[in-house]
Order: structure tokens, then C-alpha cells, then sequence
């Protein structure tokens, strides 16, 4: 609600930053650079979409772990994609482990064959962890409309989140470089 009376300049003082504020006042630059609108509008979106949504659910710890072992889960299904990737490509895919990642659980796959595949087959291994990724938010997201179970819709953010995580040239925690 205050992003809209913002954006009509009803709001607070047009000398304060808020997401409205932002919207209105890159107006005039849209045409040149598209982005200056879209992400604070996408941002307004999230927000209102996130509050309408989560609002009533409260998190316990019951839940909180739920959500936690969702994302592990998924993090070792993506593992597993980086494995089937590797074995499509002809290349043979080494053992799955764990270790821990100062408090986190970091699990890991040994695709080192990989690297005699041509960059198409690499470029196949590093992507089939993300593809995977997908295929585990399908999953809880056709959970989700099948149960109504809010908490799943939190686990897909999260999962989310990792995924593009490891989309970042310069973030890279996958280990997995073309």
C-alpha cells in the first residue's frame, strides 16, 4: 500500500527512498534503461505476493527443519544430476559424498572424468545440477498443489536460491567449471 500511494506522490515525502518513490521517479528513464522500472516493480510484486502468501504461516522449529531437509534433499538430487549428465556424456562419474562446509553440509559428486568429454559434454555435467534443481521444484511445487502445504513453497525459494546461486560466474560453489 505505501509503494502505490508513493508512486502517486500521496505517500511519504518524496525525499525518502522507498520502492514507490523509486518507480515514479525513474519513469521518464524506462525508455533508456528498462531495468531502473522493472526490478523495483518486481521487487513491489515479491513483496506483496510473499505477504500474501506467508503471511499466517508461522515458523516453528518443526517447520524450519521440514524446509531445511527439503533443500538438502534437493541438494543431493542435484548432485545426482551432475552424475547422470557425466554418465549421458559417456564419461564415467565418480563416487557422491558429503563433507561439512563449516556448519552446512556440502555434498559433492567426482565428475573429473568429465573433463576428456568435449565442452558441449562439460558444459552437459556442469548445467545437469541445475537441471535437476528443476526437477526437485517441480516436484515440491506439484506437492504443494496437491496438499496446500505452505512450507513447500518455501522450500522452492530456497531451492531457488541455490539454483541460481550457482548460476553466478564469480559466486561458484559447485566446483564445476567449463
Amino acid at each position: 500500500a505505501e509503494a502505490a500511494l508513493s508512486f502517486l506522490g500521496v505517500g511519504v515525502p518524496p525525499e525518502i527512498p522507498t520502492w514507490g518513490t523509486m518507480v515514479a521517479g525513474s519513469q521518464q528513464y524506462a525508455h533508456q534503461a528498462l531495468w531502473i522500472v522493472l526490478f523495483p516493480g518486481v521487487l513491489i510484486a515479491v513483496n506483496a505476493w510473499s505477504v500474501r502468501t506467508f503471511g499466517s504461516v508461522r515458523l516453528d522449529s518443526t517447520l524450519i527443519l521440514f524446509i531445511g531437509a527439503m533443500v538438502l534433499v534437493s541438494t543431493l538430487f542435484h548432485e545426482l544430476g551432475h552424475a547422470a549428465a557425466t554418465r549421458y556424456g559417456g564419461a564415467t562419474p565418480g563416487e557422491i559424498g558429503v563433507a561439512v562446509y563449516i556448519v552446512y553440509p556440502a555434498f559433492y559428486t567426482n565428475v573429473t572424468d568429465a573433463y576428456r568429454l568435449n565442452r558441449a559434454g562439460r558444459v552437459r555435467t556442469d548445467l545437469g545440477g541445475v537441471y535437476f534443481n528443476a526437477l526437485s521444484i517441480l516436484a515440491m511445487t506439484a506437492g504443494y498443489h496437491a496438499t496446500g502445504y505452505v512450507p513447500l513453497l518455501l522450500a522452492v525459494i530456497f531451492v531457488h536460491l541455490e539454483a541460481l546461486q550457482q548460476l553466478m560466474p564469480l559466486a561458484r560453489l559447485d566446483g564445476h567449471f567449463v
